[in-house]
């Protein structure tokens, strides 16, 4: 949604209109700088897309920014009331297709064990929430075992989704997902991060900078990774010995701390 608003202030569209099954989160017509935003029939919907030639060059000028803050309440409003507090942790693990299917995406090599651990160890919260897919990912049953103040309940997206855009504390996986969410959330005070990618290389993964236009400020604690974890993870392939790694890896324990403000 992000990219279809600037490629429409590219070619001058005036309206979007967005599938109303997809879209969910999006019940009322929204107008924002000229332009109207809604949901409805799909199929009779006029292509802007067409115009290829402006948006094959508008590509490669697309700059991080966001312009969907502004639905933030309209989306809030679709979703279900959660509990929010100060004192509660919420852990989004990436799980699902990575560790399913064949068709893996290269770039979404996960935190170890050892990251987890190492927040749970060192910081006091109420309650933990762990958020996920599925158990995919070898360590999430490993983390529900070590830790019984874990709570993990299979839920639907919007009330994973209204949990995240809520939270105060949150553990990042690398995730396109938890990206746009907490892009949306006003709320967020501190968030803990690993660092698979070297920060240079994040300019080629959109998706994974999610700290560059944060819509409020925020305290991140970012764990980098050893040489060894780097160089073996950074290409995920889903085998086996990337699996038995993310079990076995000693992290070193420290986090370099950034505030970000806008």
């Amino acid at each position: 949604m992000n990219k279809l608003i600037f490629y429409c202030e590219i070619i001058g569209c005036k309206s979007i209109v967005l599938d109303r099954k997809s879209f969910w989160f999006i019940k009322n017509k929204i107008e924002k700088n000229n332009m109207t935003l809604e949901t409805g029939d799909y199929k009779n919907s006029y292509n802007y897309f067409k115009d290829s030639n402006k948006l094959f060059y508008a590509i490669f000028n697309f700059k991080i920014e966001i312009r969907i803050n502004y639905i933030r309440n309209e989306i809030v409003s679709n979703l279900p009331i959660v509990e929010t507090s100060y004192e509660n942790l919420y852990i989004h693990v990436r799980s699902g297709d990575i560790f399913n299917s064949k068709k893996i995406n290269i770039y979404y090599s996960q935190p170890p064990l050892c990251f987890y651990q190492y927040i749970f160890s060192n910081y006091n919260f109420s309650k933990i929430y762990l958020i996920s897919f599925d158990k995919s990912n070898p360590v999430i049953q490993k983390l529900i075992n070590q830790f019984p103040n874990i709570s993990y309940t299979k839920k639907s997206l919007k009330y994973d989704i209204a949990q995240l855009i809520n939270a105060y504390n949150i553990v990042a996986s690398i995730s396109s997902f938890l990206n746009l969410i907490i892009q949306l959330n006003i709320n967020l005070q501190f968030l803990w991060d690993y660092n698979i990618f070297k920060l240079s290389e994040k300019i080629f993964l959109l998706h994974y900078d999610i700290y560059k236009y944060p819509c409020n400020n925020f305290t991140i604690f970012r764990m980098e990774p050893s040489f060894n974890y780097r160089k073996k993870m950074y290409i995920w392939k889903n085998i086996k010995s990337q699996r038995k790694l993310m079990i076995k890896e000693k992290c070193n324990n420290f986090f370099s701390i950034i505030n970000k403000k806008m």
